[in-house]
């Protein structure tokens, strides 16, 4: 048996013997070279807050299910746990398991963008098990359609974009820029200043830090409500920055002042700074609950 793989490691009763003696479902060979990136969301989420179960619980089902379903990986806030080898095939996206990789981000589809802190320790997991992955495989940083993936292009793809009937995951505001940022392990992905060229890379970062500046005063004019693109350096963010950032070199945003900022957003969104005081009513936590139950269903979606 090989070890440090969830799925290896706790074979499921519900699940056929393969050729390696695993019980698991998935193949432990592939048809295709491994090419793409599915990115999911399980929506099997635990309410807000560390320590983050996400993962694990993701991963109990994968162990237990009856349903044909399975990943490569789980990720939640504070742990990635390994499901299955890249070199296997996993049950994860429905006509296009034999070149891909799926990755179960622990976040649900429609709360990317509402909790910062929680997004990049999400984000910052998945790049770290995905950079050597991506570095074997010669797997480019870059969204791709799914008439892309069906010509054959290699990159990423989000599982709503293959399987669009059935799936909306991993939710319109997934951070992407982020996710390939982290990846591509630059040192500097929250840091932005005025005098950078304008790269796609740049519009990313001014849009990242205008949302943590609207989490800390809602009436900032950014963004299209207020008839504003993202991601434009404006006077309204260079005075965003010195209000929020109190930058230590010149007009911009380096790693002490995303400290700052994101720690100010984290205290402005749980009251206390603190996540795992964070605490919700009763009516709340009856909703995430139920939600939690549901996706453990519907986890991956065969």
């Amino acid at each position: 048996m090989t070890l440090g793989y969830w799925l290896l490691d706790n074979p499921n009763p519900n699940a056929p013997t393969r050729d390696d003696g695993n019980q698991f479902w998935g193949y432990p060979t592939r048809r295709r070279p491994l090419d793409l990136v599915v990115i999911h969301t399980p929506v099997a989420v635990m309410p807000t807050g560390l320590p983050d179960r996400t993962a694990e619980a993701v991963a109990r089902y994968f162990a237990t299910t009856k349903r044909k379903v399975s990943a490569h990986v789980a990720v939640d806030a504070d742990s990635i746990v390994p499901l299955l080898p890249p070199g296997y095939t996993g049950f994860h996206t429905r006509g296009y398991n034999s070149r891909s990789v799926g990755v179960e981000c622990g976040w649900d589809w429609n709360d990317w963008g509402k909790d910062s802190a929680m997004d990049v320790a999400v984000i910052s997991r998945v790049a770290d098990w995905l950079r050597p992955i991506c570095e074997e495989f010669a797997i480019p940083l870059r969204r791709l359609s799914r008439a892309q993936v069906d010509g054959n292009l290699s990159g990423f793809a989000a599982h709503s974009d293959l399987d669009p009937t059935r799936r909306k995951d991993p939710g319109p505001d997934f951070p992407w820029g982020l996710l390939f940022e982290l990846i591509a392990d630059r040192g500097d992905t929250m840091f932005v200043l005025r005098d950078d060229p304008d790269t796609p890379s740049k519009r990313w970062k001014v849009e990242f830090w205008e949302r943590q500046f609207l989490r800390l005063d809602p009436d900032l004019p950014f963004g299209p409500n207020t008839g504003r693109t993202w991601g434009v350096w404006s006077d309204e963010f260079e005075e965003a920055i010195r209000r929020f950032g109190a930058p230590a070199q010149g007009v911009g945003i380096g790693p002490g002042e995303a400290d700052r900022i994101l720690a100010a957003v984290r205290a402005a969104e749980s009251g206390s700074g603190d996540l795992s005081e964070l605490t919700q009513d009763v009516a709340s936590l009856t909703r995430t609950v139920a939600r939690i139950e549901s996706g453990l269903r519907n986890a991956a979606g065969g």
